[in-house]
């Protein structure tokens, strides 16, 4: 292809998935944006690039995504990052993130179909890098205020399941 026949959405974008893919640079990004206390618990020499993405076709031109995995005291993680490029903040985001949470877990259960992997769920470590021309972020990232009655959401949702077990 000519480079005039190339359609880059976002040249920024190829520019931090590029970036991101050095570990080295991933691991200082990240250090600088996680926790101190979930940062001294990584073990920074398991930390891979995986080939995994759960954005779709539709969303792929808003954002991109980058899935690394790692051992967090000697438990699988998984460490979620997305490039946010809407100019639009989404009032929804933190629900996107917890529909590509479900999806990762998900392709871990399938990749890891029996033994001791099987019976858990890793732990996924979210980082959104936004972009957008609205700034600050004008949302809420807490997973209840996408809800319409917050309060209610995070005194019932995602708490113990009720089980009548006959």
């Amino acid at each position: 292809l000519f480079m005039s026949e190339i359609n880059i959405h976002h040249p920024h974008d190829g520019f931090f998935k590029h970036s991101l893919s050095n570990l080295t640079v991933a691991k200082d990004l990240l250090q600088a944006h996680l926790s101190p206390a979930i940062t001294q618990r990584i073990q920074w020499d398991s930390l891979r690039l995986s080939n995994k993405s759960f954005t779709n076709e539709k969303l792929a031109q808003l954002h991109s995504d980058l899935v690394y995995s790692c051992q967090i005291d000697n438990k699988s993680a998984y460490i979620y990052i997305m490039v946010e490029q809407q100019t639009k903040p989404d009032p929804l985001l933190a629900f996107r993130f917890l529909q590509y949470n479900v999806a990762l877990l998900s392709e871990h259960l399938s990749q890891n179909k029996q033994g001791k992997r099987r019976k858990h769920l890793p732990i996924i470590l979210n980082l959104c890098i936004y972009t957008g021309k609205i700034t600050p972020y004008p949302y809420s990232l807490d997973i209840y205020d996408c809800f319409e009655d917050p309060i209610l959401a995070r005194a019932e949702m995602f708490k113990l399941l009720s089980l009548v077990d006959l």
